[in-house]
């Protein structure tokens, strides 16, 4: 009973541990996947990630931070067994600005921002990105959409006024609000 995976090119058959026994281990535990001959074959071994069940809703999360090296090799370790397999997700997030842009930023108020993102991964990482007139660069901030997918965010507008996108990151795709 895993979840939905369509949009993730499996590299790997899914390796299940959740009836193993023990689950944890006091060292941890290594995982060493070699990658190359599978993901050639999609031309993108760089794009192959680790991608674990969530054991509450049976969804599929993207494991942030473990990529393929030079080699094509991809190496992790963890005290704990879990379930996963290895793919190239080929689905890009959709990230839609809802926020009411008619209202125009009052300087020295709030802006409330509001968005939502839509992926087959269901851990996007979702960042905001803002900055007041005038200045160069960009300051962010990490919004938690709910379960539907919607975020709301408050920044503080300058007297130069505001500017801003919204980021999703489904650890293979990034995507920009326009």
């Amino acid at each position: 009973a895993y979840g939905d995976m369509s949009g993730i090119v499996p590299l790997t058959q899914i390796l299940d541990f959740s009836m193993s026994e023990p689950i944890s281990f006091r060292e941890n535990l290594q995982f060493i996947l070699r990658v190359d001959s599978m993901a050639s074959a999609y031309g993108a071994p760089e794009k192959a990630r680790v991608y674990r069940i969530n054991p509450v809703d049976s969804s599929w999360q993207v494991v942030y931070g473990i990529t393929p090296d030079s080699l094509s090799v991809i190496n992790f370790s963890d005290t704990i067994l879990f379930t996963f397999f290895v793919g190239i997700d080929t689905i890009k997030p959709e990230v839609v600005n809802i926020s009411d842009t008619s209202i125009k930023p009052m300087a020295g108020l709030s802006y409330v921002i509001t968005g939502s993102v839509s992926d087959n991964v269901s851990n996007v990482r979702t960042t905001l990105f803002y900055r007041q007139g005038g200045i160069s660069r960009f300051d962010s901030t990490l919004v938690t959409p709910d379960q539907n997918g919607n975020f709301t965010n408050s920044v503080n507008v300058g007297i130069n006024g505001l500017e801003y996108f919204i980021q999703a990151d489904d650890g293979c795709n990034v995507v920009r609000s326009v």
